[in-house]
């Protein structure tokens, strides 16, 4: 992710998925720097706008945020369904 905010940490998600450049807070030309890099690579372009919808059909739609927590759900359920030891 390119941008000024307050990522510090430049292992952040969209860096981590490969859907972003990651920046310093503050540091206008690494900013200018990422967003005339993605200016002249469509193909770069084009590889992270691919790996940012992937990651949030995998992670965020609706059938997988629902999926998961059915799981949750589910384990929730089996733990108290589970007799528990005294202590």
């Amino acid at each position: 992710q390119a941008g000024t905010g307050t990522v510090q940490d430049p292992d952040h998600l969209g860096v981590r998925v490969d859907a972003g450049l990651a920046v310093p807070p503050d540091d206008l030309d690494a900013f200018v720097a990422a967003v005339e890099r993605l200016a002249d690579d469509p193909e770069l372009r084009a590889a992270m706008g691919s790996a940012g919808r992937r990651w949030v059909e995998e992670w965020r739609s609706p059938a997988s945020v629902g999926a998961a927590y059915a799981g949750l759900l589910e384990e929730l359920a089996e733990r108290r369904a589970t007799p528990r030891r005294k202590r």
